[in-house]
């Protein structure tokens, strides 16, 4: 419980500020004062202490005042100071409802938005819930970045896709074994067919080859074939072939 604010120096309209007699907070005390008192400054201070961020004291220092901002508060029995931008304890179970409140979680202008239903949401499930609620929060950022992380990476790797292959397709193309052998083999193909190639006018500037004749078979060509050596040479007294 609040017990008391003893000090409060350099931190809005509060620029020497220390307790004088009975100003114990009661289990209700309610504090009323005219716009421009500091009724939103103790709204401020109070919320630092809640979530340690020193920036709702340091951007309320007040003005011309050379000295750091310095709070001291009494709570729990306990003491607390706000010192050289820093909480000596902070207390997360204090709630605040003021306008930085409405204005963060219910509604901002003239109409509600999606952030503030989260917010208004994480109010209502309690401190545990909140803490799970940012878990949660912290992990859908982290999926986003590496969302789009690989979402750029998928961009710069589909600019060097050959035309009309997908990154899905792409992905299921396996090495080739001995593709230095095979490639050699395939520039030794093309070199012959450039080769081909340059010799093709010369191939087409042959004459078209003429059709051979055979010459005609005497007609009594088994006749002739059918004789033995005796039907066709002769013998003379000597004993010699002719």
């Amino acid at each position: 419980m609040l017990e008391k604010i003893v000090q409060i120096k350099n931190v809005g309209r509060f620029q020497n500020y220390s307790a004088s007699g009975d100003v114990s907070f009661r289990k209700l005390t309610l504090v009323y004062a005219e716009n421009g008192r500091g009724k939103t400054t103790l709204c401020a201070i109070l919320r630092s202490l809640q979530s340690g961020h020193a920036e709702f004291i340091r951007e309320r220092k007040t003005l011309a005042s050379t000295d750091s901002a310095f709070v001291h508060i009494r709570l729990n029995g306990d003491s607390c100071q706000f010192n050289n931008d820093a909480w000596t304890a902070l207390y997360p179970d204090i709630f605040i409802f003021d306008p930085v409140f409405v204005n963060d979680n219910v509604y901002s202008g003239d109409y509600v938005e999606h952030e503030h239903k989260k917010n208004l949401y994480k109010v209502i499930v309690g401190v545990q819930g909140v803490k799970l609620a940012m878990l949660i929060e912290d992990l859908d950022g982290q999926i986003r970045d590496v969302n789009t992380d690989l979402r750029s990476k998928k961009e710069a790797v589909t600019r060097h896709l050959p035309s009309g292959t997908t990154l899905e397709d792409f992905l299921q193309w396996q090495p080739v074994q001995d593709i230095e052998v095979k490639l050699r083999e395939k520039s030794n193909e093309i070199s012959a067919r450039e080769r081909t190639a340059e010799r093709l006018g010369e191939i087409q500037s042959k004459s078209i080859l003429e059709k051979i004749r055979l010459p005609e078979v005497p007609s009594d060509i088994i006749a002739i074939l059918a004789k033995q050596i005796t039907d066709i040479v002769t013998v003379d007294r000597r004993g010699r072939w002719f």
